[in-house]
């Protein structure tokens, strides 16, 4: 199986997207079951507080996204324009540039940790017991910044050329070093400097594979300093319009732990990123088409396929739905049954953070179709306008309700804010799309919103009955959820199924990914997509 997806990924689009998208989803799965395995190990090894100071941690390291021009998507975008041109070599200047920026941004960065160290420590509440061990590790943030922004500098050239069967390998990679990394530090008792530790020599690691791999799939690839004033101004104000779009997802995932350290605990930090990492699991899996999607639309867009990228939009735009609606009610019907499993309790704050959360960022799932396309044909500054609008929104309601409500007010601020903007943003690429003549075939909305709440009847109802009485005390837990998961699943699918939902065209996509099919099939599925 994985022998056939290589094969197709230097074919015609609909392998190269298919494969991509399989191989997305082997890597982001492999990244999602390490963090689920290694997160509730970190916890108990480290307590509450010390874990909340991890949270803190991640949370500094993800803010200095704010401070990223956005070169990862314009290196993926322009690479594969480059490719479709027969001018790689175009690419050197750009990759230099950012890469000097990062290393030069990361320097400033530490500094800064470091000469003020004590009032981040005081804005977040950190108890006095902590302070030696954060003022160590708080410049190492900025070292996970460097690491993590060139990872994503080498994976972006990798994808343009649309080889991510070797991005999300190294990925696999990566998870497995971290989890034995981070084990051997734990089991030394080197604690939460031991997880940093294990978190930078995998990243290292990464860096070093990826390097090797870019360079043998880029021979041209060099350090090369610009030498004009305005060579590749149009890919740095590209990479700067997407990041600012990708702001919304910055503000998502961060500004509610901003306003829980400052206003709340530690503790409760602690507690909303043992809930959001459910989440970010979920989230992820559903929007693995995202990597795919940016670089086919750009080469669409090359070429001037208005057609097949109409298509593209058309069939994406179901599937879309149906996987927001799955994860959704996933979310909502199956929380006390997730952290009963993966803690071994059942906590009332990270279920109401899985839950709450988890509402707005399935109606935020549904846009990244819409994003990924953006990004690929150009028009950035409609995800741009998306994103500032968003956190806006999601500051403002997120500080009101913390304010008023504490963490409850917290999250339905920030599901509401989600909730709006991406209605507003599907509208308006709707229309845009529409303008264009894109949405060529109904979706079936109602039909898989029906679906799926039947789907989560079924699953909440299955995570009712009581099984503990019938298995030995270990397992009750991770065999609800496996079992009620798979009900859900089954409900779904046969819903999809007898509603129509799934018609000759999903077949033929779907048969795709299987061995041994015929070549008929193969180019009748072509004209699909």
């Amino acid at each position: 199986m994985i022998a056939q997806l290589e094969a197709r990924a230097t074919g015609p689009l609909v392998n190269r997207l298919l494969s991509n998208t399989a191989f997305t989803f082997l890597g982001k799965a492999a990244g999602y079951a390490g963090g689920l395995f290694l997160t509730p190990i970190v916890f108990h090894v480290l307590g509450s507080e010390t874990f909340g100071l991890w949270a803190l941690i991640l949370l500094l390291s993800g803010q200095f996204g704010l401070v990223d021009l956005g070169f990862g998507a314009a290196l993926t975008k322009h690479v594969a324009e480059f490719n479709a041109s027969n001018t790689l070599q175009r690419i050197n200047q750009p990759f230099t540039v950012a890469v000097l920026f990062y290393v030069t941004t990361s320097a400033v960065l530490a500094g800064v940790l470091w000469t003020h160290a004590e009032m981040i420590l005081r804005f977040f509440s950190v108890p006095s017991t902590l302070w030696d061990q954060a003022r160590v590790l708080l410049p190492l943030t900025a070292l996970v910044f460097l690491l993590s922004s060139v990872v994503g500098v080498l994976q972006s050239l990798i994808n343009g050329l649309q080889r991510m069967e070797i991005t999300n390998a190294i990925a696999v990679l990566q998870v497995i070093s971290m989890i034995v990394l981070t084990l051997f530090f734990l089991s030394l008792g080197r604690g939460l400097a031991g997880v940093v530790i294990g978190l930078l020599c995998s990243l290292a690691l990464v860096v070093g594979g990826l390097a090797l791999f870019a360079k043998r799939l880029l021979p041209s690839l060099r350090f090369e300093l610009p030498r004009r004033r305005r060579g590749g101004s149009h890919i740095y104000r590209f990479g700067a319009t997407v990041q600012v779009a990708r702001i919304s997802g910055i503000v998502a995932a961060y500004s509610d732990r901003v306003l829980i350290g400052h206003f709340l605990s530690l503790e409760t930090l602690a507690k909303y990123q043992l809930g959001y990492t459910v989440i970010a699991l979920l989230r992820g899996m559903a929007l693995i088409f995202g990597p795919a999607i940016v670089p086919a639309a750009s080469e669409l867009a090359e070429r001037g396929d208005s057609g097949r990228l109409a298509k593209l939009y058309s069939r994406g735009s179901k599937y879309s739905l149906a996987v927001g609606i799955g994860v959704g009610g996933i979310i909502l019907a199956l929380a006390p049954l997730i952290t009963r499993a993966w803690l071994g309790h059942e906590d009332e704050q990270v279920v109401q953070v899985i839950r709450l959360l988890g509402l707005g960022h399935t109606f935020h799932i549904l846009t990244g179709l819409g994003t990924s396309i953006c990004e690929g044909i150009g028009k950035a500054g409609v995800e741009a306008r998306f994103g500032a609008g968003l956190a806006v929104l999601q500051i403002c309601l997120g500080l009101i309700g913390v304010m008023a409500l504490g963490l409850t007010g917290l999250l339905a601020g920030t599901t509401l804010a989600m909730t709006v903007a991406s209605a507003l943003f599907l509208r308006r690429f709707h229309i845009m799309m529409t303008r264009s003549g894109a949405l060529q075939e109904a979706v079936p909305g109602r039909r898989i919103l029906l679906s799926g709440l039947v789907a989560a009847g079924a699953g909440l109802f299955s995570s009712q009955l009581p099984t503990s009485h019938l298995l030995p005390t270990w397992t009750p837990g991770w065999f609800s959820l496996v079992a009620c998961t798979g009900i859900f699943v089954a409900a779904y699918a046969t819903m999809l199924l007898s509603t129509g939902c799934v018609d000759d065209t999903d077949r033929r996509l779907v048969s795709r990914l299987l061995p041994n099919r015929s070549t008929s099939i193969s180019r009748a599925s072509e004209q699909e997509i």
